[in-house]
């Protein structure tokens, strides 16, 4: 059913982890992946990829919780039925992962910041033992 050295699902493409620990885990892809374990969504013509992508992972926790199995989790497409994503029109899809996108990026920088800040106080507490 599959091939070892040949990706299974073209980019950009959207997966869903269908078990385990993290059953209900979304992620994008922008290259061939080969997928397995996992279900996917490939972008259509009313749907920005990257758009449902932000939309599925503010999602995040709700996802969890369509999760079924006590020992070994596991959601299927179908878990996804009764999930509501706004569909405004695709320029206006864009326009908001432009701007999701931007505070990411500050997301990002605030992050390196408080990294160079904590290895600041690890440095002065160091500094105490030296």
């Amino acid at each position: 059913s599959y091939y070892h050295s040949k990706p299974n699902r073209s980019g950009p493409v959207l997966t869903v982890s269908s078990s385990g620990a993290y059953a209900g885990f979304v992620n994008i892809y922008y290259e061939d992946i080969f997928a397995s374990d996992c279900f996917t969504i490939e972008p259509n013509n009313l749907l920005d990829i990257e758009y449902l992508f932000r939309v599925l992972k503010s999602n995040q926790e709700r996802i969890y919780e369509l999760t079924t199995g006590a020992a070994q989790p596991h959601i299927y497409p179908k878990n996804f039925e009764n999930f509501r994503i706004p569909l405004p029109p695709l320029e206006i899809q864009k326009k908001l992962v432009d701007k999701i996108n931007k505070y990411q990026g500050e997301i990002k920088s605030n992050l390196e910041k408080n990294q160079e800040l904590e290895s600041k106080i690890n440095d002065v507490i160091s500094d105490l033992y030296n």
